[in-house]
């Protein structure tokens, strides 16, 4: 039995199904109608919702697939015979059965959804460790943080404080600084900054420590390597003394590494070629029986010389990394305090711990506290678990199989592509191969058919894959994850066969010739019919997403750069963050200030002026200020604090997370004062939602998970398919992806092995550095070498097979190089075809169409050119201080009530002005009739005031007051002073009075000037 969706009735439990699945084959369809063949089947042993588990990789990826087998089960319910018609096969189940039955199983998964069990490997391992802490000796109320990186930043920056003031200090920041600099890439900047440098360092030996299947080893080699270096100079000297009474027939080259080993120059003999001739031959008859004596002689001990080397450099190999491990095990400490400080777990902690646990056979344990056992197991994308993550499953899965149940793993080995992760491919190959499970013996399948690309695209990427790549030097790497070999052909579909075009361009990173190629392909899409969105641009890094979309801009191209869809780049969404880290730590000044300076605030509350709080936040950084920032406001400010902080203040830790943040939302009244973040907004409310939906109920458990980036998509907005624009995104944000044009930006692969490699010895793990000059000197070096030479060359492979195959029916490959010889410009097949043959729709897209004509800009606005006039601080301080109160006044009474409530809650005496002085020039002032007039509510009148307008160059204006009736517009302007630079003013206020025209295109627009201290008005327009 081969096929990937084999009917019940040839099941035989237990079972260990792996699917191999090239792209667009439909996978996750597959593993989706597995799930569902096994809840409605009667022939499945152990189906109740409880006892099946469907494990993804990411927390959009398990929403989709939750939606997918709801929306299936709908469809079966509701008699959709196409549906029904699909799967009566597979559940042995009569058509008239079936309906009955979906229903039944919608309705107890809606019942009961907690049992409904689709979820991140991440989420269902943190599930085992919270239900089993107890077995670690951790008590409740902790949270577990899925990646190191927010905590380990923080506990290096501690450590670091510790470590200026060691005195062996510096010797290991430049040891870390070396490292990293020897790492760098060509793409990379120079890290100006060491620190920035040191902690990305420390960060990567960490992940590599923390995925290590044994305990880290850090061998003490000073003694070894100061006697390599001995016994090495010894032998240097020996050959030295031979080769220079014969110096004419020694070569220079071989002299000059001996000189530099005999000065102690070790290392740089270790970098250069290695030396297997110790004596050139002779020219006259004398001279080569002189060079035959001597070799005879020198040949042994240049032998030697290099056994030598070869020792030495291992060492050297050996060495590289201990500074840094003995930085780790010193920085542990600083850790495990933050740790149990903070009471937080991480995730690489929580799975180590729980893969010692789960073999010493607890499993039936675990299954008591989890409340059910688990008897099917569906994994997709099997192919990105890493060793860690597999360990821990195998003894369930195990357990599983062995009590009648089954595995499902679905996944391609093609496509792994997070192998700096820690995701390794050879787990799904070896579990395809080998009898893992002793009860069930695996069955591999195969989904042959790609449904996603035309003809032409299919046979580009076999040609790359199975023609060019095995005649190349990276042949073994093609055929170590399948790319040689696979089988795939194009599924039934439309007569177009596609159309895939190749341009080799050369290299120019100041110019980039590249983005004009596709600003000339897009257009050219758009010509022949494509509308914006079918087209998406594919590259491999984040800058460069960057770059392209800015191009486009340029070109006055609509475009969607995946990253800007993450809500935590929205401003709103940055402050309310802010409040939360706040309300978690009241003592965060940064926090708190943030708030205060935020629109978040001021939208909200007008009654402490933004010059007030930057006051306040001045003092209170001054030198021996140690009071926490709360206390002052609210101290100063009780009406605000009691209105917007107190309560939330108080209730954190009672609430529910998801109650806690909508209580905060609606104190902010963020959905009223921001409708344009509206998006933003639900999405924060549904990223909370799925958060506890994992189990962990903690604020700060979520402001780590918000601060950490390593899942990014369950902070994205969904992609806005109403939206015609062009998508930009990096290949590892397109897996899984379609779409009808794609062009693909293929810069040089850089298969440089840096950083630390893992090698096995008997004292656990050690971490080497190997370079490709060491791996030819020392023979122990080049099999590690090689093996990681090869990892680094599959995981480019598999990057550009997913790159290529997201293109559904055109493909635009770049190959941008220095050289054509270059990979992976010389895998391209020659054969592409001619841009004059660029299919056609038949139909021009429509340029009327309505469309956000910028949804991207990087472009920096020119700054508008300044004239300063001399004003001494006191006059400054005034004018600015009776703007912001003309501000807080939105209408006036008889009274003059809202000025005088203004200038009580501003109080003018702590800016040092006179309260009577403000009040007289004030209410002077607004005693005019023409001023009064535009502080008097009208029926259908509004007000703007210190209201921001962006114009189209995107420069940001403030104005100061606008007053706007049913059709009229009048833009007041505030000045104090005199009137000397009226002529710059009117400009002023006629471009305020153009923006507005804009805004409100039917209205009769004014411009006034008041002069505050003059009691004077000048109409501008």
């Amino acid at each position: 039995m081969n096929s990937p969706l084999p009917p019940v009735s040839d099941i035989r439990f237990p079972q260990v199904l792996v699917v191999s699945a090239s792209a667009g084959a439909g996978k996750t369809t597959a593993l989706s109608r597995r799930y569902i063949e096994f809840l409605l089947s009667d022939k499945v042993p152990n189906n109740q919702l409880p006892n099946i588990l469907a494990i993804t990789f990411t927390n959009n990826a398990a929403a989709e697939m939750k939606r997918k087998i709801l929306t299936e089960l709908k469809l079966i319910a509701l008699g959709v015979q196409d549906l029904i018609a699909v799967m009566v096969p597979l559940t042995g189940l009569r058509s008239d059965q079936i309906s009955i039955r979906a229903g039944n199983v919608l309705d107890g998964i809606l019942e009961n959804y907690t049992d409904f069990q689709v979820r991140t490997i991440d989420s269902f391992l943190s599930n085992i460790f919270t239900a089993s802490a107890i077995e670690f000796g951790i008590a409740p109320g902790f949270d577990i943080s899925l990646t190191h990186e927010d905590v380990l930043d923080r506990a290096f920056a501690e450590f670091s404080v510790r470590l200026a003031n060691d005195p062996d200090g510096s010797a290991i920041i430049r040891t870390l600084t070396d490292l990293a600099d020897e790492d760098r890439k060509r793409d990379d900047p120079y890290a100006w900054d060491p620190y920035t440098a040191v902690a990305r360092q420390v960060k990567k030996l960490y992940a590599a420590v923390t995925s290590l299947p044994r305990d880290l080893a850090i061998p003490e080699l000073s003694a070894d390597l100061a006697r390599a270096e001995r016994e090495l100079r010894a032998e240097a000297e020996y050959l030295l003394d031979l080769l220079q009474n014969s110096a004419q027939l020694a070569p220079q080259h071989l002299l000059k590494d001996l000189k530099d080993i005999q000065r102690g120059d070790f290392a740089a003999v270790i970098d250069r070629a290695v030396k297997t001739k110790a004596v050139k031959a002779g020219t006259t008859k004398a001279e080569k029986e002189e060079a035959k004596r001597l070799e005879a002689a020198a040949a042994p001990m240049l032998e030697r010389v290099n056994s030598r080397l070869s020792a030495y450099g291992l060492l050297l190999a050996r060495r590289a990394y201990v500074p840094a491990a003995r930085v780790l095990v010193l920085l542990g400490d600083t850790l495990e305090e933050m740790k149990r400080r903070d009471r937080i777990v991480l995730l690489d902690d929580a799975v180590h711990s729980l893969l010692g646990w789960l073999s010493t056979g607890v499993v039936p344990d675990v299954f008591i506290k989890l409340g059910d056992t688990i008897y099917h197991f569906l994994i997709d994308e099997f192919q990105d678990t890493s060793p860690a993550q597999w360990e821990t499953l195998r003894p369930l899965i195990d357990n599983a199989v062995s009590t009648n149940g089954s595995l499902y793993a679905v996944g391609d080995t093609k496509q792994s592509i997070y192998g700096f992760r820690g995701a390794d491919w050879r787990i799904m190959r070896q579990l395809m191969t080998t009898t893992v499970f002793p009860s069930a013996p695996p069955v591999a399948a195969t989904l042959n058919q790609n449904f996603r690309s035309r003809p032409a695209i299919v046979n580009f990427v076999r040609a790359v894959f199975h023609d060019i790549v095995p005649s190349s030097s990276w042949k073994a790497a093609g055929e170590e994850s399948g790319l040689s070999v696979y089988v795939q052909e194009s599924a039934p579909g439309p007569p177009s066969t596609g159309h895939v075009e190749v341009q080799h361009i050369v290299r120019n990173d100041e110019t980039e010739p590249e983005l004009d190629t596709v600003v000339e392909i897009v257009k050219d899409c758009r010509a022949r019919g494509r509308s914006w969105s079918d087209i998406a641009i594919l590259t491999q890094a984040n800058a460069r997403v960057v770059r392209i979309a800015s191009a486009l801009n340029r070109a006055d191209i609509p475009v969607i750069p995946q990253s800007s869809l993450d809500i935590r780049h929205r401003r709103i969404v940055a402050h309310f963050l802010a409040l939360l880290r706040f309300l978690d730590a009241p003592v965060d000044h940064k926090a708190l200030a943030t708030v205060l300076l935020s629109e978040l605030f001021t939208r909200r509350d007008r009654r402490i002026s933004q010059l007030e709080v930057r006051r306040m936040l001045f003092e209170h950084a001054q030198p021996g200020q140690h009071r926490p920032l709360y206390m002052t406001v609210r101290e100063r400010y009780r009406e605000v604090w009691e209105e917007l902080f107190s309560s939330l203040f108080k209730r954190v830790g009672f609430l529910p997370l998801y109650d806690l943040v909508a209580e905060a939302m609606k104190t902010f009244r963020v959905f009223e004062l921001f409708p344009e973040e509206e998006g933003s907004l639900v999405r924060l409310l549904e990223t909370v939602r799925a958060f506890e939906a994992t189990g962990n109920n903690s604020l700060r458990a979520f402001i780590v998970s918000a601060e950490e980036m390593s899942d990014v998509t369950s902070w994205e907005l969904p992609n806005p398919s109403a939206i015609d624009a062009v998508n930009v995104m990096t290949i590892h944000k397109s897996k899984g992806l379609g779409f009808p044009v794609t062009i693909v930006l293929l810069y040089p692969f850089e298969t440089k092995i840096g950083g630390p490699v893992p090698v096995m010895v008997d004292e656990g793990v050690e971490l080497w550095r190997v370079r490709k000059k060491l791996a030819e000197r020392v023979p122990e070096i080049r099999p590690v070498y090689d093996e990681a030479l090869l990892r680094e060359q599959v995981d480019a492979l598999n990057r550009l097979y997913v790159a290529l195959t997201r293109a559904r029916e055109e493909m635009y490959v770049l190959a941008i190089a220095d050289d054509p010889a270059d990979e992976p410009a010389s895998f391209l097949p020659a054969s592409a075809d001619d841009p004059s043959h660029r299919p056609r729709l038949g139909v021009t897209a429509k340029n009327d169409e309505p469309r956000v004509t910028l949804l991207f800009n990087d472009t920096v606005s020119p700054l508008p050119e300044t004239t300063f006039e001399v004003l001494n601080d006191r006059e400054r301080r005034r004018g600015e201080f009776l703007h912001a109160l003309l501000a807080e006044v939105e209408w006036l009474d008889v009274t003059n009530a809202s000025l005088e409530n203004a200038i009580a809650r501003m109080r003018p005496e702590d800016e040092g002005l006179s309260r009577d002085d403000v009040r007289s020039t004030l209410s002077a002032l607004l005693d005019r009739p023409d001023v009064r007039e535009l502080f008097t509510e009208r029926p259908e009148r509004t007000v703007l005031r210190e209201q921001e307008i962006i114009a189209p160059d995107g420069a940001v204006h403030r104005l100061d007051r606008a007053v706007i009736d049913a059709d009229t517009v009048i833009v007041v302007d505030f000045k104090t002073g005199g009137t000397d630079r009226e002529t710059e003013y009117r400009r002023q206020v006629q471009g305020y009075v153009n923006l507005l025209q804009e805004i409100y295109p039917g209205k009769t627009m004014r411009g006034v000037l008041v002069y505050i201290d003059r009691l004077t008005v000048a109409v501008v327009a």
